[in-house]
């Protein structure tokens, strides 16, 4: 494509723009000394050589023609096209077109008005003035021909009226009428006479010329002239302009007609051709003036044609020779732009301006190339680095964090993502304060010390779990406000729950031990003190004795059974693990607990088909009875409408989970995260162990406890042990039981 962008205009022809230059010089200088000859040899306007120099004219337009016509069309195909410098290239022609056309229009129309206001104005319309004098000159003496010729013919006429009163008309005397007719012309000054009858027949005919009389005018005149009778004079003879003729029609022998003849001198008939010859010469002029003005405008045409043809010609050539260092620098431009660094203008040597854009361009590019291979070389190292720094991030249990200046996460590895509950890909480029505001303060103490550096602890709730991180941040760099941070996260909860209940079993086994030992004594001493005293107590006091043995009774009880939940989670015994159908678990533990609580309603969803897990059923079934225990005594000490727990097992993939909820009033969000914490309760009367029972069974059985909200409103609680699939003999065992 961009081969074919460059050579666009070159594809017309295969002669160079060089050779096509001379051949039009020659043709051109062929041209105007044929035009010269022309001009020399148009004598006695006689234009021979006319049509061979429009000839010519013609084919230097057809030449031209082929030339601007073929790169013309080269170059609105290369617009269609959308080729680079096109429109440019197109710009340039039209105006260096049109700044060659308008002086020639305008110096062809002023040219034809002046030769056209010259024949007009000082040559015809001086002609046709002196031909007008000439012609009224004549005009007025045959007016007065006319007038002298009619009167005299009048005369004559009435004169015949009184010749036929008398008897001397043409029937009655032939030869005097003739005789007096004669007289008549030649006193009148007639050459000579006819008279016609109304029929118009000749009646008589006297001459003063020998031969023979004069020749009637045509009968479509005579016609015409005898309705006038006016006596009309005219020309009779319009080659030698000698001899006139005057009619009128008269009373005399019955409505005739006189036609009289007059001679004109040869002198004055000659004035008078040459006054018609010229108004014809005039015309001939006139004709010749407009033939000249018909060749001016074709000729004046045809070179325009050829200037306007030469000029856009020229036009083409300056154009290419301007747009194409433009065009091969935008198409270079272009493939720069697309990422392509090794484009070059390569402009043909040229010292001009463009001729040094192009060598500044192709310098640049070069730099450009050499940069970006430089770049990439230096990306791909650090591309390298990082892909090793983050393998060797992935695997380290810590989250690592990387904080840019301005607070927002560069790089995030997997632990950091799992411990602040985002993926990486968005926790990447997000700013940190909004995925961990707990990080915020500790950023900003941080930027505040000498180094950068901070380490501290924080409690963060993702989905509902606290956790617990162990935060250290330390400076990227020397100048760790630009260069940012590196923020490391790592998840203590569980070992400060493990050291939390290390302790407290150790405080666990202490109490038991302190406190079991004198509880029975007291017991049976307050026993025995109600057994021995009892009957010696007066009446008065009997109730009142009573009263406080059974208090320390009762109360020793409360202790002894406090003492033994401490004793059971300090001593709490490992785990024998085997295959248990935990929906039958669930049954045996749910069983007591409704007993128990009868106003309670109890839900239970398990599934038809057994779930089996490896775990240890006394355990779990201790852990799911005090979830449900927990469940009750929540809705009923909270006097909740309709009480109700429910418990129920799921199979999720590859895990069995026993789900517990109710629709109390639910976990305390500030206290949540601690409830299985030893010793952590939100009732008055309980212990704090239960779940903390329930925790640690769950996790010796390799399981994990969770608790949190329910969306409808309650807590919830859930179970989660690996789930094992059932094999044939235990689906035989289960269907035996069965």
């Amino acid at each position: 494509m961009a081969s074919r962008q460059k050579l666009f205009l070159r594809r017309p022809g295969r002669l160079s723009n060089r050779t096509v230059l001379v051949l039009l010089a020659l043709l051109a200088s062929l041209v105007f000394a044929t035009t010269a000859w022309v001009l020399a040899h148009l004598v006695d306007s006689v234009p021979t050589a006319v049509p061979v120099l429009f000839a010519l004219f013609l084919v230097l337009v057809g030449v031209l023609g082929l030339l601007v016509g073929s790169r013309l069309l080269a170059l609105y195909r290369a617009a269609r096209a959308g080729s680079r410098g096109a429109k440019l290239h197109g710009r340039l022609v039209g105006v260096l077109s049109v700044v060659s056309i308008v002086p020639a229009v305008v110096a062809f129309v002023l040219s034809g008005a002046v030769l056209q206001s010259f024949a007009q104005n000082y040559f015809l319309e001086r002609v046709q003035a002196s031909n007008a004098v000439a012609r009224d000159l004549a005009n007025g003496y045959f007016a007065a021909q006319a007038q002298e010729a009619g009167v005299k013919l009048g005369g004559l006429a009435e004169d015949l009226v009184v010749l036929e009163r008398f008897g001397g008309g043409p029937e009655a005397s032939p030869v005097y009428f003739r005789s007096w007719l004669l007289g008549q012309a030649v006193l009148r000054e007639f050459a000579g006479l006819t008279i016609l009858g109304p029929d118009g027949r000749v009646v008589a005919a006297v001459s003063q010329m020998p031969g023979e009389p004069f020749d009637l005018p045509p009968i479509s005149v005579l016609e015409s002239m005898k309705e006038a009778g006016d006596g009309s004079f005219n020309v009779l003879d319009a080659t030698t302009l000698d001899t006139y003729y005057a009619t009128l029609r008269t009373e005399a022998l019955g409505g005739a007609t006189l036609i009289a003849y007059k001679s004109e001198l040869p002198a004055l008939s000659g004035q008078l051709l040459a006054v018609r010859d010229f108004r014809d010469e005039a015309a001939g002029v006139r004709r010749r003036l407009a033939n000249l003005s018909v060749n001016f405008a074709v000729g004046y045409g045809l070179l325009l044609m050829i200037l306007l043809l030469a000029a856009v010609y020229l036009g083409l050539l300056v154009a290419e020779s301007v747009v194409d260092p433009v065009r091969r620098l935008a198409t270079a431009a272009g493939r720069v732009s697309e990422g392509d660094l090794s484009s070059r203008v390569n402009l043909p040597p040229r010292r001009d301006e463009l001729g040094d854009l192009g060598r500044v361009f192709d310098t640049m590019t070069e730099q450009l190339e050499a940069q970006r291979a430089d770049l990439i070389a230096a990306n791909e190292e650090q591309e390298q680095r990082r892909r090793f720094i983050e393998t060797v991030l992935s695997g380290v249990p810590a989250g690592v964090l990387t904080v840019s200046g301005d607070g927002h996460v560069v790089f995030a590895n997997p632990a950091a993502a799992s411990i602040l509950g985002m993926g990486r890909r968005t926790l990447q480029g997000t700013p940190l304060g909004s995925v961990a505001p707990e990080l915020a303060p500790l950023l900003q103490r941080a930027s505040g010390t000498h180094d950068g550096s901070l380490s501290g602890q924080i409690e963060a709730q993702r989905r509902g779990v606290t956790r617990i991180l162990n935060v250290q941040i330390v400076a990227e760099g020397g100048e760790h406000d630009e260069a940012g941070s590196i923020v490391m996260l790592d998840d203590i909860t569980a070992l400060v729950g493990a050291q939390r209940s290390a302790a407290w079993g150790d405080v666990a086994r202490r109490i038991a031990h302190e406190i079991k030992n004198p509880l029975t004594p007291i017991q049976l001493s307050a026993e025995r003190i109600r057994r021995r005293y009892g009957k010696q107590i007066d009446q008065d006091d009997r109730e009142v004795f009573d009263r406080c043995t059974d208090t320390i009774i009762r109360h020793v009880g409360d202790i002894g059974r406090m003492v033994n939940e401490f004793s059971a989670f300090a001593r709490m015994p490992e785990p024998v693990m085997a295959t248990e159908n935990l929906g039958e678990l669930i049954r045996e533990a749910t069983f007591p607990i409704t007993v128990a609580f009868p106003t309670v309603r109890f839900v239970t969803e398990l599934p038809e088909a057994p779930v089996l897990a490896a775990c240890d059923g006394r355990l779990l079934s201790q852990a799911v009875g005090n979830l449900l225990k927990n469940a009750a005594e929540a809705v009923t000490e909270h006097a909740v409408d309709d009480p109700s727990v429910s418990v129920a097992l799921l199979r999720l993939g590859g895990e069995a989970v026993i789900e517990v909820g109710d629709n109390g009033p639910g976990l305390p969000p500030e206290a949540a995260h601690r409830l299985t914490e030893p010793y952590m309760t939100t009732r008055e009367k309980g212990t704090g162990l239960g779940l903390a029972i329930v925790r640690k069974a769950t996790e010796d059985q390799g399981g994990r406890f969770e608790i949190d909200n329910a969306e409808g409103g309650g807590a919830r609680a859930r179970i989660v042990l690996p789930a094992q699939e059932e094999t044939r003999g235990g689906a035989a065992r289960e269907r035996l039981e069965a």
